[in-house]
């Protein structure tokens, strides 16, 4: 594998000497040019060896520290693989200080032992380990010497962006890819390989880039700093860190962190933008199947579920009230509307959830606001749709057309369940508070099968009560 790693740099360096003169027509490439690029293709490859192959050189590297020849013995196969033996440090034997301490003397002579030692730092890059800020400093000066090939590209390279340096160099390789807009940072970092664009040193970058970004989405070309983070947070539309818990979380805290603690959030677009990103490779954080939101902060989880409260009851009262205004009750569905739009606005509304029936379902399926987040009302009319909504430790139950308006405690045992993918209409019909008469009304408490939206709009005062009651908040008509 050595013999052909070398002979492949000649061959590079070769054909950067061969003449640029096109001979034959553009749309023609002799068959030999072709079978050399395939070729080629392989030659920036990082060369890990299989797991039965590293476990034959840990065995021979444990027999050789306990013999009296030590390390130096190893034949020169058994120390390239040792490479990827240094990290991470594990009981299995090795004493990874003697073996490091073998392997840098290595490198000075070895520029095969050097080339896997690159990608080995690269791949397995820890920011918090002492380690791997030594090992820099011993790749920095073996790339003073003349190179050339794989080993010449890596020390220009580092000459231009200081890749070595374990500890500023993940952070300025964040601020250049939010700086950059041509998207070709990570190919001049050569870290545009399958094996380095996963490795610690981007895992390292993607937690410094943000940390960078809510204050770059607060600025003047915000739009600019979500688009080039993204295309480093998800290239081709697919998440680099997919299933890293602790990356998807980072990357929720970048992208919302813009909205948490300030006076003068940025635009509607953006949130859109943000929004829309996360759901399509996060899910929905209201939903607990959905893991990738595990490890964001509870700041940011709150956030974006009071931004899909807000377009869950948007959805209720626009898309769900076309069919109210179709049987006559629009005013009163803008009454309703009205009502909800305040404790929403107030920051009241905690979490809502859509329960729709099978032809509210249909009508909504190509909506790409609600992508689904949504349950399903069975055994109801068609047409019927309820809103759940919760308030502190309230749920609500609002029906469409002239159904009931319901309200329980969340420990109540007839308290419907929110984010459900299913629900009977028995689950959200069943007994619960009494709402009690409006300030300075002669009313009586209400039954515990809710109350209807009456003509004279009492229910809003009943509901107000309730809130007061029951969680301190204070509504007074000029809200709603």
């Amino acid at each position: 594998m050595s013999t052909l790693a070398a002979e492949l740099e000649k061959l590079h360096a070769h054909i950067e000497t061969l003449p640029t003169r096109r001979i034959l027509p553009a749309n023609q490439v002799r068959p030999t040019r072709r079978a050399l690029e395939r070729v080629l293709q392989t030659w920036d490859v990082s060369m890990q060896p299989s797991r039965d192959r590293l476990e034959e050189a840990r065995r021979a590297i444990v027999a050789a520290q306990r013999s009296s020849a030590g390390l130096s013995s190893l034949p020169l196969r058994t120390v390239r693989d040792a490479v990827w033996l240094l990290w991470p440090d594990a009981s299995d034997g090795v004493i990874r200080r003697e073996l490091r301490d073998h392997i840098l003397i290595q490198i000075s002579s070895n520029n095969a032992v050097l080339r896997r030692l690159i990608d080995a730092w690269i791949v397995n890059f820890d920011k918090g380990d002492e380690s791997f800020v030594d090992v820099a400093r011993k790749i920095d000066r073996s790339l003073t010497a003349r190179h050339t090939g794989v080993l010449e590209l890596w020390k220009e390279a580092h000459k231009a962006y200081d890749i070595f340096n374990a500890v500023r160099g993940p952070d300025q390789l964040a601020s250049r890819i939010l700086e950059d807009s041509s998207g070709s940072v990570l190919a001049a970092y050569r870290f545009d390989t399958a094996t380095r664009a996963t490795g610690g040193y981007l895992r390292a970058t993607h937690f410094a880039l943000s940390g960078k970004l809510p204050k770059l989405l607060r600025g003047d070309h915000a739009l600019d700093s979500f688009e080039r983070a993204v295309g480093f947070y998800a290239p081709n539309g697919v998440v680099r860190f997919k299933d890293d818990q602790a990356m998807n979380g980072a990357m929720a805290d970048g992208l919302v962190g813009a909205w948490i603690g300030t006076a003068r959030p940025p635009s509607d677009r953006l949130k859109k933008e943000v929004l829309a990103h996360l759901r399509l490779h996060l899910g929905d954080p209201r939903v607990e199947r959905q893991s990738g939101w595990a490890r964001a902060s509870k700041e940011t989880r709150q956030t974006v579920r009071g931004w899909l409260s807000a377009l869950s009851l948007d959805a209720f009262f626009d898309l769900i009230g076309r069919f109210a205004d179709n049987a006559g009750m629009d005013k009163q569905w803008s009454v309703r509307r009205a009502f909800w739009k305040s404790c929403l606005k107030a920051g009241h509304i905690r979490d809502s959830w859509l329960v729709l029936g099978d032809n509210v379902a249909r009508a909504v399926a190509d909506n790409a606001d609600l992508r689904g987040s949504y349950g399903r009302l069975h055994d109801a009319a068609a047409n019927q749709s309820v809103l759940l909504i919760q308030i502190g430790d309230l749920v609500f139950s609002e029906w469409n057309y002239n159904g009931r308006l319901r309200a329980w405690r969340t420990d109540s045992q007839y308290a419907p369940k929110m984010f459900r993918d299913r629900y009977n209409s028995v689950e959200v019909t069943g007994a619960g508070l009494q709402f009690p008469p409006p300030q300075d009304s002669n009313l009586p408490i209400s039954s515990p099968e809710g109350i209807v939206h009456g003509r004279g709009g009492a229910w809003r005062g009943r509901t107000a009560a309730l809130l007061r009651n029951r969680e301190g908040i204070i509504l007074n008509p000029n809200d709603w």
